[in-house]
């Protein structure tokens, strides 16, 4: 896994007071984007990211997508075309 991808703090997040009431967690996350990866087209990051996390990405801190959006593209998810 990569580095960049710190996933304590992801799951610290998500289960804070900061992250909206209907966000994941990171074990439903983990779900949600093997589900995705397994579709057999690509669906959009616009069409599934705020049902993850909540609330649209540009209301949350800039490293929660990102980190996100890394962990998506390590796991090989974005590969479809």
């Amino acid at each position: 896994m990569n580095d960049d991808i710190d996933l304590d703090a992801l799951d610290t997040y998500l289960m804070s007071d900061e992250s909206p009431d209907s966000s994941m967690l990171l074990s439903d996350l983990d779900g949600f984007l093997h589900g995705i990866a397994c579709s057999p087209v690509l669906i959009p990051a616009e069409e599934w990211l705020s049902k993850a996390l909540g609330a649209h990405p540009a209301t949350l801190p800039s490293w929660v997508s990102e980190t996100i959006g890394n962990w998506y593209r390590a796991n090989g998810c974005a590969s479809k075309s």
